[in-house]
């Protein structure tokens, strides 16, 4: 009895003991920052976030003609809150997550004498106004973040969902299934992923019990080998890309609510955990995906990085009891450590948030998160960018990193380089067929007339089941310092390899000119480079296993290309541990 009338002792005490923030120094600080933020917007009416019972958390302004600003309403809770110039703060039929986070969060920070300190120093410097370092950039997206779908759960994203057999009417999409499908669509691949019986799942929710997919008929979703193909059109569709339509859209969100085993009803839909997420996104051939939880100590420098890789984060948070929860996008991070998060309810809501990320775990609404959500490497392209100038030559060499054959069916002119007469022919007949561990090749001339203005842009090279950009710079002066196309070298020998300190990498025959080496990750990056003068002897590198700052590299597999003049050859390095 006595350590309950403690507990609430504290509790009352910190309500009691917080200075509020009173509503015209709020409304000041959001003309600032909207000024600051979205100087074309205007501040419109107020509402009040409050939390039972009947306690005043913060300040909700809406902009005018589109978005919203949320100002703490106490010294101890952030002076800043949440904000959007592209979204509008709305409740919906289903409810408004925002505030659901926000009241849950804010009541948790006001039990944290850290986050107080923190806060009451934050107001100190509210008013001052500062240029924010933003990924992606400002202007990059109408929606503010890196992905630039705007879906929701209901019509026409649901229309392949299972009928609610108790209500009658379609089920809504679920949360997972629309943050996991508008992820997919981000990243344009499918990774190959084809649903069969070993997806089937036995359904059971509130009286709705039927089989995914066996049931297909009688509660009106369409069966696996029905879904897979759209899929296929799908996949076609992202390799040549060409815009889905809603049918696509709504493929996607079924077969990724597959992989995710949702539950499905007209009132809601979604699942139990977080970890079907990330089994979901495995399933999907994300294969680099790690699942973090709320105790992970790199929950949020792994998002932040990840975001700044271009990377969207599948996120989940619950209700203080854990009862019920979200799934959303995290798309965004700026250096003020507001994340921006899709709420996946067609716009509604969405925005940049401060999440407790230094908060204690057990005062968070974060149940967790699948971050590394990146597409299959299928192949490697060397040299990583193709640089050009009037009438030059390049050898793009195609790696095949994958366990299985893959098919090269073209290699095709994309953005950027319209008017450059490119001409690219494939070293074996198209489509052309790369076993597990092979390689293709292509010769490619710029052979212009006329010269051209510099040119930044990209090949696409269609494989099966992907498509891979490769950027190409071309720049209109001479072409003096080009590499240039090669048939062969010469024989090189490589010893030892595999290696664990270091490597001789030896040209056997004579080569009058100089010879260059680069070295490269399975991703296509240059790691490292040296050269050797024309003449000099003996004709041999010694790479250590360094990249050119001279940090050690992991283990692991790597390309070298050795090239000449006129010519070069290439090879696989493997570095030990």
């Amino acid at each position: 009895m006595k350590r309950l009338i403690l507990i609430i002792y504290v509790l009352v005490s910190a309500v009691l003991w917080s200075v509020s923030i009173p509503a015209d120094v709020a409304q000041h600080l959001a003309s600032v920052k909207v000024q600051q933020l979205y100087p074309s917007l205007t501040i419109g009416s107020c509402e009040m976030l409050i939390s039972p019972p009947n306690e005043l958390l913060a300040y909700v302004y809406h902009l005018k003609p589109t978005g919203y600003i949320i100002i703490g309403a106490k010294e101890e809770l952030p002076p800043l809150y949440a904000y959007s110039g592209s979204s509008d703060y709305v409740s919906l039929e289903f409810g408004n997550p925002l505030a659901d986070i926000a009241i849950a969060d804010l009541n948790y920070r006001l039990q944290s004498d850290d986050e107080a300190a923190r806060n009451r120093e934050a107001w100190q410097s509210a008013f001052y106004t500062d240029r924010i370092e933003q990924w992606p950039p400002a202007g990059y997206s109408l929606t503010e973040g890196w992905v630039k779908t705007l879906w929701t759960q209901s019509f026409p994203f649901n229309m392949m969902c299972p009928l609610d057999t108790v209500t009658g009417n379609r089920s809504v999409a679920g949360c997972p299934a629309i943050a996991m499908g508008q992820i997919v669509k981000y990243h344009h691949t499918l990774n190959g992923t084809r649903l069969n019986d070993a997806d089937d799942y036995y359904h059971s929710y509130s009286g709705r019990n039927y089989w995914v997919d066996n049931d297909f008929a009688t509660v009106g979703f369409p069966s696996y080998p029905q879904l897979n193909g759209y899929l296929d059109e799908i996949n076609n569709r992202f390799r040549y890309q060409q815009d889905l339509n809603d049918s696509l859209d709504a493929a996607i969100v079924f077969a990724v609510g597959s992989a995710l085993k949702q539950v499905y009803s007209s009132l809601g839909s979604g699942t139990f955990a977080v970890s079907q997420a990330y089994n979901a996104f495995l399933r999907f051939g994300f294969s680099d995906a790690e699942l973090l939880t709320e105790t992970s100590p790199d929950l949020y420098p792994r998002m932040v990085q990840n975001i700044k890789n271009g990377l969207p984060v599948h996120f989940a948070v619950v209700t203080p009891a854990w009862d019920s929860g979200h799934n959303v996008v995290v798309d965004g991070y700026n250096a003020n450590n507001y994340f921006h998060l899709n709420f996946g309810w067609g716009g509604a809501n969405n925005g940049w948030l401060l999440l407790p990320q230094q908060m204690p775990y057990n005062l968070t609404v974060v149940e967790g998160a699948v971050v590394d959500v990146k597409p299959i490497e299928y192949v490697l392209a060397v040299p990583d960018t193709l640089n050009f100038s009037y009438d030059s030559n390049q050898v793009l060499e195609i790696y095949n990193m994958h366990n299985d054959t893959i098919i090269v069916e073209a290699l095709l002119i994309g953005s950027g380089l319209e008017g450059a007469n490119i001409i690219m022919l494939p070293q074996i007949p198209l489509p052309a067929s790369i076993p597990a561990n092979g390689m293709m090749s292509f010769s490619i001339n710029f052979n212009n007339t006329a010269q051209l203005p510099n040119l930044e842009g990209n090949l696409r090279l269609i494989l099966n089941n992907s498509a891979v950009n490769i950027p190409v710079r071309y720049a209109n002066a001479s072409a003096l310092d080009d590499e240039s196309a090669v048939p062969a070298l010469g024989a090189v020998s490589v010893y030892p390899n595999p290696f664990c300190q270091s490597c001789k990498i030896k040209l056997e025959s004579k080569n009058e000119h100089k010879l260059k080496l680069e070295v490269f990750n399975i991703k296509g990056q240059k790691l490292y480079s040296d050269e050797l003068m024309p003449g000099a002897q003996p004709q041999e590198f010694i790479w250590k296993g360094n990249d050119s700052m001279g940090n050690p590299v992991p283990s692991g597999i790597y390309l070298y290309r050795l090239s000449g003049a006129t010519r070069s050859i290439s090879g696989k390095l493997l570095k030990l541990r």
